[in-house]
Order: structure tokens, then C-alpha cells, then sequence
């Protein structure tokens, strides 16, 4: 392919952005790259800008932008749901090679909407100049919320075990958080950028001047969520303390999924969850906690609510 050929280098940094998807997200849960893991992909939608002086070029710009987001979006999602061919192979008899061709194909399909959201990128930088950083978070906070998902991903969910930044999520949900890591990739874009030279050509007047009034807008909403969530953490770390507690007993085994599955008869692992639950029960415990599947039958049932009795 021509264009790859010629692209090779902002082709990788899609693709390196698309990636770290994997490592923001659980269970790598590295919630503190979010925060300029999109940059990669933003400076190499930026760079070359030069030639969309043209309404060819401009048409080739977004283009261009376009693969790179949509590279960014396909690699991300096949390698964030990539759990998804592990699973297959698990519990079906697809084997792991087939079970990642369907992985891929997904990945293919649910990797459009970063391709379009990119492409609007030269878009607004052209019509808003630098403030194409507040208003291409808001565009993708749209698509969250619009486009139709099998598996929803919102980018602002990764922050769930960060406190401080994940109390805002009581205000604005998660979509608040994706509004404000997408800001803060493209503020970082913008000045890196700017410093670079990129930006400032001549054919584009709003961009002109550097990106700072913008990019401090955004430092000044993530100090915000940063005073927010300081505050609002020690507020419900006083209200936990204060109220009333139950002892907990979480129980697991030494045992994995496939040789759980290998058992014969599903009475079995049930029965091994009574056994090992029976020495607690003494401990004056207020609540057993069984992993997921654990209960094969219903337990309303009256023959396993005697067991469970």
C-alpha cells in the first residue's frame, strides 16, 4: 500500500497509541499513560499539515487522518479484547488462531469510529484553530454515548482505581473522564507542536499563535478534577470510617478454569465449595462470598438451599 509505504512513521505511532489501550486499561491498569497515550496519534495526524493548502490536499488530510485513527482504533481494540479469543478457546472448540481471526475481524468493524472521529481533526483545527482540543473531546464524548457497542469502552473508565481522579465520575460519569483525557492528549499534542513548529503555518491564520490559552484551559479543568477528587476522597474516606462494618469472607481455590471444566460432573465443584466453607462458618462471619459460577444450579431450589443451609 502506497500510503503506507510512505507513512510508515505516523502509521507506527497509531498503531503505538492504539496499543496502549491495552496497558491503561485492566488488568496492566497503567490509568496514569491514559492521559497522553493518544498523543502519539495526534502529532502524526498534525504532522503534514503544510499540504492541505489545497482543497486536494485538505481532502487528502483527512484521508489521511482517518487511517491513522482508524489504525490506532483497530489495533486498540484488538488488543484490549484480545480476552475475548482466549475465552472462545476456553469454552468452545475454536482454536486460539481461529478464535483471534474473529478478534480481528471485530476489531476491523468496531475500529471505525476512531477512524471518523479522526478524520474531523483537521476539520476543526482548520474552522477553530487551537480550539479544536476542547471541542474534538466533546465529539468523542458523543460517540460514546451515540455509537452502538457489543462491548462499551469508555476511555474514561480506566480511571476507576485512581481516587483521585475517578471522583468525578460522581459529578459527570465516566464520559466526563474521556472528555478530559481526550483534552489533555490533544493539549499535549498542541504544545508539543507548537514548540516543534508544527502549527504554525502560514495557510492556517487561527493557528497561528501558539496553543496556550487553550491548553491552559485545559491544565486549569484537570487541576480542578485533581482539587475535586483530593477533596472529595478524604470527605468519603470520613463517611466510610464512621459507617457500620461486616466481616467478610472472600473464598477462592487453588484451581484453574480448565481444570475446573474438565470435572465431570458439576456437583462436584459445587460440593467443594460447602467443604471448604464449612471451617468459616464458626468465625462469626456475616457474609461468604463464592466466585462467579460457583452455583451451577439455582439455589432456590429446595435441594440446593439444603445444602447451602
Amino acid at each position: 500500500m502506497k500510503w503506507l509505504r510512505e507513512n510508515l512513521a505516523r502509521a507506527g505511532a497509531a498503531l503505538l497509541s492504539g496499543i496502549l489501550l491495552s496497558y491503561v486499561s485492566p488488568p496492566v491498569g497503567y490509568d496514569w499513560l491514559h492521559w497522553f497515550s493518544f498523543v502519539p496519534v495526534f502529532l502524526a495526524i498534525a504532522h503534514g499539515g503544510e499540504a492541505a493548502s489545497t482543497p486536494e490536499g485538505a481532502r487528502a488530510e483527512r484521508r489521511s487522518a482517518f487511517r491513522l485513527g482508524y489504525l490506532c482504533g483497530a489495533s486498540g481494540v484488538f488488543t484490549l479484547f484480545f480476552w475475548l479469543a482466549e475465552t472462545i478457546d476456553l469454552f468452545s472448540n475454536i482454536p486460539l488462531a481461529a478464535a483471534a481471526i474473529v478478534v480481528l475481524l471485530f476489531a476491523l468493524v468496531w475500529g471505525l469510529p476512531y477512524g471518523l472521529l479522526m478524520m474531523a481533526i483537521p476539520l476543526l483545527r482548520r474552522r477553530f484553530g487551537h480550539g479544536w482540543m476542547l471541542l474534538f473531546p466533546a465529539l468523542w464524548v458523543a460517540e460514546e454515548m451515540l455509537w452502538p457497542s457489543l462491548f462499551p469502552y469508555y476511555q474514561g473508565v480506566g480511571q476507576y482505581r485512581n481516587g483521585w481522579t475517578w471522583q468525578l465520575a460522581s459529578l459527570f460519569g465516566a464520559y466526563g473522564l474521556s472528555y478530559l483525557i481526550i483534552a489533555s492528549n490533544a493539549a499535549i499534542a498542541s504544545v508539543i507542536a507548537a514548540v516543534a513548529g508544527k502549527g504554525r503555518a502560514g495557510w492556517m491564520p487561527a493557528l497561528a499563535r501558539g496553543p496556550w490559552l487553550e491548553a491552559g484551559a485545559v491544565a486549569a479543568m484537570l487541576a480542578g478534577m485533581l482539587g475535586f477528587g483530593a477533596w472529595r476522597q478524604g470527605a468519603v474516606e470520613v463517611k466510610l470510617a464512621a459507617a457500620p462494618t461486616i466481616r467478610a469472607a472472600i473464598l477462592q481455590q487453588k484451581i484453574t478454569m480448565v481444570e475446573r471444566m474438565a470435572e465431570k460432573k458439576s456437583s462436584t465443584a459445587f460440593r467443594s465449595w460447602v467443604e471448604i466453607t464449612r471451617p468459616v462458618l464458626g468465625q462469626d462471619i456475616d457474609l461468604v462470598v463464592w466466585p462467579e459460577g460457583a452455583v451451577p444450579y439455582n439455589p432456590a431450589e429446595e435441594r440446593v438451599a439444603k445444602v447451602l443451609k
